[in-house]
């Protein structure tokens, strides 16, 4: 391998690329002899990527690989063809190799073949340390510089101002969104999401999970218990907002440490007539990560199947030879026994963590995927975590009816996620502020108002900051000082009938224009409640 070249770097305005490989101890100690051939070749394949986008390599520390490029739009392209040729390799028993990777342009100076120390590089590698295999990120200094000359069917997409570590400014971070690549990942590796941006509403600190200890290591035993071949359905549930796609984020990230594969999908309320749509997900995003010799080995005869659920598959693979005629009851119960059976192959090494999302919208097909995956795995290495609304559920709702299934043949679990305490929402509040504390009597009209919903509460906090209530003052929060006959009447007293039927119709209306992407005029509505 040929030594990074520094005779020639770049100065001045420069694009720094940098990239490491998510998990390489774990591979290492899990897989030493096959780890030992695979990160040489990794290390090859970036550097020749780099060279050919007229990048320089000038640094490279274990398996991070520190790049530097006189032109922004030579670094994003090498970062891109970097992630698709990673993609097409066959990794072996290594499964995948996912490189994080980070860019930002800023002022450079060398001296003897070296960068000097500078804010920049610090900012390149926050900026990288701050994403997940396989993710690209950018600055904002080098979104900006790259918007307007974007490699075709590729976008930015913004995942707003985070605090890295180190560094006193938020950082805008963009990712970079291609349509061959995957694009969804968990939440920012960051230690403040906004703690000090141009915008107070930037500045609040989300992501955090407030008194959900014992649900989180309720959940962490269900996955040790999974790992050992006693496969289980843990549902999630509980009203709208109430936290349970944050607390299944955190059980994925806990499951990816310990090298497992992870599946996700979810239902869609206008999209209930659509057949085994979480699954049709899962394994389309699961299909981008492979190249055709992967597909073949984890397949097999699975194959003609599964394509017809990811239509990737057989791309990748060519011309599939079709399986013999049936009746639609045997089609299907051929289509369950495949299903069933790929994902056996996906758990059999490092187990598997199959997520699905708004199960009170699923189809019936979906529902009896579901159960016959079930049974055929319940002495597998996997877990399937769904979450639902109980909102939703009535008796003639097919969940309803499924859950008493399950539940007899004792094959799912249910953890209740109720709302947050007095005392958890008063935490809530202060964190979102990054503060230890809040005033009692700010935080108990957000209490009144919202009922210890966290998603509530945090929509009437963005609402008040967006009126102009609570605004930054230096380096702390202040709010309006609102005296008691000001007061909106709501504030005072709950008006008649604000009990469970109108939070019900709330949250449920909430949602809906949260789907429609119409969600400042409902937090308006609802911030008049807690002006004070």
């Amino acid at each position: 391998m040929t030594p990074p070249r520094t005779n020639d770097l770049p100065t001045g305005t420069v694009t720094f690329l940098f990239t490491d490989i998510e998990g390489s101890t774990q591979l290492i100690q899990r897989h030493p002899d096959a780890a030992k051939s695979a990160l040489p070749r990794h290390q090859a394949l970036l550097e020749d990527v780099i060279d050919q986008h007229n990048g320089r390599v000038f640094h490279v520390i274990g398996d991070g690989l520190f790049s530097a490029f006189a032109n922004a739009d030579d670094a994003l392209g090498a970062a891109l063809d970097a992630q698709r040729a990673l993609q097409r390799q066959n990794w072996g028993e290594l499964g995948a190799v996912r490189v994080r990777m980070g860019l930002h342009t800023g002022t450079a100076e060398a001296r003897d073949g070296e960068y000097l120390s500078s804010l920049t590089l610090v900012r390149a590698q926050r900026v990288s340390a701050a994403g997940h295999g396989g993710q690209t990120l950018l600055s904002a200094a080098a979104a900006e510089t790259v918007g307007a000359h974007l490699p075709e069917g590729t976008t930015l997409r913004d995942l707003g101002a985070h605090k890295l570590r180190g560094l006193g400014d938020a950082e805008g971070i963009y990712q970079l969104v291609a349509s061959d690549l995957p694009s969804e990942f968990p939440p920012l590796r960051v230690e403040d999401a906004g703690a000090s941006s141009a915008t107070p509403l930037h500045q609040l600190v989300r992501g955090r999970l407030i008194d959900r200890a014992a649900e989180s290591l309720q959940l962490k035993q269900h996955w040790e218990r999974a790992q050992q071949a006693r496969g289980h359905l843990v549902l999630l549930s509980g009203e709208p907002g109430v936290g349970k796609t944050r607390l299944a984020q955190e059980l994925i990230g806990h499951a990816q440490e310990s090298g497992a594969t992870i599946l996700r999908g979810g239902c869609y309320e206008y999209e209930a007539t659509t057949p085994y749509l979480p699954m049709v997900e899962a394994f389309r995003e699961w299909a981008q990560w492979r190249d055709a010799d992967q597909l073949r080995v984890a397949l097999g005869a699975t194959a003609t199947e599964i394509a017809k659920l990811a239509p990737e598959i057989e791309a990748k693979l060519g011309p599939l030879a079709p399986n013999s005629s049936l009746s639609p009851g045997e089609e299907r119960l051929r289509l369950f026994d495949n299903a069933a059976r790929f994902l056996r192959s996906l758990a059999a090494t490092r187990g598997l963590l199959l997520f699905v999302d708004d199960l009170h919208w699923a189809d019936q097909g979906t529902l009896s995927l579901l159960h016959y995956i079930l049974r055929y795995l319940r002495n597998d290495r996997v877990l399937v975590l769904g979450a639902y609304r109980e909102l939703e559920l009535d008796r003639a709702h097919p969940l309803a009816a499924a859950l008493v299934d399950w539940n007899r043949e004792r094959l799912a679990t249910r953890v209740m996620l109720g709302r947050l305490s007095r005392e958890d929402s008063n935490a809530l509040i202060a964190t979102l502020f990054g503060q230890d504390s809040v005033s009692e009597d700010f935080a108990a009209a957000l209490y009144r108002e919202t009922e210890g919903n966290p998603f509530f509460i945090e929509e009437v906090v963005k609402s008040l900051i967006e009126q102009g209530q609570i605004y930054r003052e230096g380096e702390r929060w202040q709010r309006k000082d609102v005296h008691g006959g000001d007061r909106p009447a709501a504030l005072a007293a709950r008006r008649q009938g604000h009990r469970h039927a109108a939070h019900r119709g709330r949250a449920r209306q909430e949602f809906r224009l949260r789907r429609a992407g119409d969600r400042r005029r409902h937090r308006r509505r609802l911030a008049s409640r807690c002006t004070r």
